[in-house]
């Protein structure tokens, strides 16, 4: 169960809500998406390569996810650079709060698609786990990016590991400026060699400084015998 858990939050521990900015520019379907949803740098739990305009914080809190309770706050360093900080909290008997630190770096950018790498680290009783993903997400909608499509691989190593770990998954949001429908489906590797499959399905209420996601789904793996259903609550907002 704990592996399980750990498993999650490498992989998902770092995605935030990030939108905004105000560059006099044309606005394209990638500049609309982020201008228009607080958390447009994510799905439910996983990334995308959207980055927020340069000086924005963010604040997500997110209860429950999975057996998990995230509180997260980042900032824009500039339109291609976030950093950000946050705390996961297990829920359970003997439960150990993770905290984690990342940066995520736009690679490539244009009018409707953008490629990014995430990387970063997380403290917990056992040492030190290090991550990188790249993430690649594209608009292709004819207006207000009203429909995205996100791929990702996560490479991770856990303290004490013999192997570096790999995730992998992707989303789709299709909807308008005043509720989206979300769909996320991710493989996830608690070290063991022991896969588990995430899922979520729901919906999005986006906004240029809020955005609420509700939905459910679950975190399954039929080697270990494990299953946690989950039903999904966020709130995010910018400043």
């Amino acid at each position: 169960m704990r592996a399980a858990v750990v498993a999650v939050f490498t992989l998902f521990g770092p995605s935030l809500a990030f939108a905004g900015g105000n560059q006099d520019t044309a606005v394209t379907q990638l500049e609309y998406g982020r201008e228009h949803d607080a958390a447009s740098d994510r799905a439910y739990l996983s990334p995308t390569a959207i980055t927020p305009r340069e000086g924005t914080w963010t604040l997500s809190l997110r209860q429950p996810t999975l057996p998990l309770s995230y509180l997260t706050a980042g900032y824009a360093v500039s339109d291609r650079v976030m950093i950000t900080a946050g705390l996961a909290v297990p829920l359970g008997e003997n439960a150990t709060a993770l905290g984690s630190a990342s940066v995520e770096i736009q690679l490539a950018s244009s009018d409707d698609a953008a490629l990014a790498l995430q990387t970063g680290v997380y403290g917990t009783r056992d040492g030190t786990m290090t991550y990188a993903t790249l993430v690649g997400t594209a608009c292709w909608s004819e207006r207000e990016c009203a429909a995205t499509a996100t791929a990702y691989v996560t490479a991770s190593l856990a303290p004490g590991a013999d192997r570096v770990a790999l995730t992998g998954g992707g989303s789709i949001g299709i909807g308008g400026s005043s509720v989206r429908f979300l769909l996320e489906a991710d493989v996830v590797d608690d070290q063991d060699y022991t896969p588990g499959y995430l899922g979520m399905i729901g919906l999005r209420f986006p906004g240029a400084r809020w955005t609420i996601d509700a939905g459910a789904g679950g975190l399954v793996s039929p080697e270990a015998e494990f299953a946690a259903p989950a039903l999904l609550f966020d709130a995010s907002v910018r400043m």
